[in-house]
């Protein structure tokens, strides 16, 4: 008996999958959701730990360039962008040399000037200045030089110096020289009285010293245009419409007020930084490297915070699938229990308390009311909605559609003679509801976990469009959030778009493909 009943139950499962993987919208949709999954084990293997738990504030934006588009559009435009890199230094010396050699020159200048060019009188005044240089600065600095051979269109936004103090703590005086290929260099302090924690990084950006901008407008600018447009071109600087960096790439400006930044010039920039420390120090103890932030970054380009979006991007689909799958799952698998309970004890009292309950939940505005208790949470409490939160109030609210067709479903299963003969024999209620009635219900919770999925995926982009959610929860609600305001950033925007469809996409063409495998009324023929 046991084996007559097992095998149409086998032929049954085997015909089901034979049927779904001859369905090319199944097949779409399985290799769909495979994409996503892959995605999504890429996040949780590739995205730094630091990124996934704090992806708002985070130090690494720092180092890369804001908005800014991914740098393969150079292969779909002419106008070419300069790539992120790190350069390390060519040339690491004593500060004391370079200064003592800086000394020189400029009072060798000055002795020539007068008529003194003996070259004994020379060379014995030139060993005076060195070793009055030796004495106040050895050890006390170190000098590094950078080579950067710049040969694209649109210049970079920045340059970041990147210093590390082993051992100990350290405060530093830094000052710098950026050379231009044609010979016209600004010398600036990059940052004065740094203090530099042991084995921490400090990051120090061209464009965020005062002196650099106020220097380039007085030695670059002032010699390359006329007032009005230096006027200008100063404003620009001012008010961070330009970064000086950029600026100080072009060599044609415009004339009469007029800006027209264009011909940026090609070829070797040479930075030069020098480190004076509060106490002797070893080049082995300082780790230092310079950052071009450029025009363009990575796969997808980044945010107006310089957040890298291809991270966010894959980090986000993990976040789809932990808020989509389990809502669905829980919130079906809590519907069809519940109304295989309700259609089993059909027309009693237990029927109508619980169809009461159920209808009166149903009735809630679902949108309105998860909105407004992720408000609540967040002034009450001070908690921001995270993902556990999102899926706990999804489920309050996503269980009573799958009870009300499961509660019509199982009224017809409990009529059919092997519930009654189970009843008859003295069969309990749980077993009868669990062992007979439940498994009935089975192909349309596997339908109803695969069409519920994408709801619960864009109800997290919607409350995090309204900037209800956990601003430390990288998702594509949070990068379509950010996006509203700059639409022109399609690198930043469509991304995001795309994935939401695509996924959408999937489970619903793995819900459909369930359906009409296993609804005989809508079995395709």
């Amino acid at each position: 008996m046991s084996r007559n009943t097992e095998a149409p139950r086998y032929l049954s499962r085997y015909h089901l999958l034979k049927t779904l993987t001859r369905d090319r919208m199944f097949i779409t949709g399985l290799l769909l959701l495979s994409l996503l999954t892959l995605m999504a084990v890429a996040g949780y293997a590739w995205v730094p730990e630091d990124v996934k738990t704090s992806w708002y504030y985070n130090v690494r934006w720092t180092l890369n360039p804001k908005l800014v588009p991914p740098c393969w559009v150079n292969y779909l435009t002419h106008e070419s962008r300069t790539p992120t890199i790190n350069l390390t230094y060519t040339e690491a010396s004593e500060y004391w040399r370079v200064k003592a050699e800086e000394m020189w020159q400029v009072r060798r200048w000055e002795l020539i000037s007068m008529g003194i060019t003996n070259e004994s009188v020379l060379s014995k005044l030139r060993n005076e200045v060195y070793e009055r240089a030796r004495q106040e600065l050895e050890g006390r600095g170190l000098s590094y030089s950078f080579d950067y051979h710049y040969s694209w269109v649109i210049p970079p936004q920045d340059f970041a110096l990147v210093i590390k103090s082993h051992n100990r703590d350290r405060v530093a005086n830094i000052t710098a020289i950026i050379a231009r290929p044609d010979g016209i260099q600004v010398r600036f302090v990059l940052a004065n009285r740094v203090e530099l924690y042991r084995n921490e990084e400090k990051v120090l950006k061209v464009s965020f010293s005062k002196d650099f901008a106020e220097k380039l407008v007085r030695v670059y600018l002032a010699a390359k245009v006329d007032p009005e447009t230096l006027k200008v071109l100063s404003d620009y600087i001012s008010y961070g419409l330009r970064s000086p960096v950029e600026i100080f790439f072009y060599g044609e400006l415009g004339t009469g007020g007029k800006v027209v930044l264009a011909n940026t010039t090609e070829g070797k920039y040479v930075v030069r930084i020098d480190a004076v420390f509060s106490e002797t120090v070893n080049a082995e103890d300082i780790d230092v490297k310079l950052r071009i932030l450029g025009s363009c970054y990575g796969v997808l380009g980044t945010d107006d915070v310089g957040r890298d979006n291809f991270w966010t991007l894959l980090a986000g689909s993990g976040v789809a699938l932990l808020i989509g799958l389990p809502y669905a799952v829980l919130s079906r698998l809590t519907g069809l229990v519940y109304g295989a309970v309700s259609g089993f004890y059909g027309g009693t009292l237990v029927d109508i308390v619980m169809q009461r309950v159920c209808e009166i939940v149903y009735s809630m505005p679902f949108l309105p009311f998860i909105v407004m208790i992720s408000y609540v949470l967040r002034e009450t409490t001070g908690a921001q909605v995270g993902i556990a939160q999102i899926i706990g109030l999804l489920l309050v609210f996503g269980w009573p559609g799958v009870a009300i067709i499961s509660r019509s479903m199982a009224l017809s299963i409990r009529e059919e003679l092997y519930v009654e003969s189970a009843i008859a024999i003295g069969a309990t209620k749980s077993r009868i509801i669990l062992k007979y009635i439940v498994p009935q219900l089975m192909p349309y919770f596997f339908a109803s976990v695969m069409l519920a999925t994408p709801g619960a995926i864009l109800t997290e982009v919607f409350l995090s469009v309204l900037g209800l959610t956990d601003p430390n929860l990288p998702s594509w609600g949070k990068m379509i959030s950010g996006a509203q305001l700059t639409v022109h950033a399609w690198w930043w925007i469509i991304p995001p778009g795309i994935a939401i469809t695509l996924t959408g996409l999937a489970f619903m063409f793995l819900g459909y493909s369930i359906e009409n495998a296993t609804n005989p009324r809508r079995r395709r023929l």
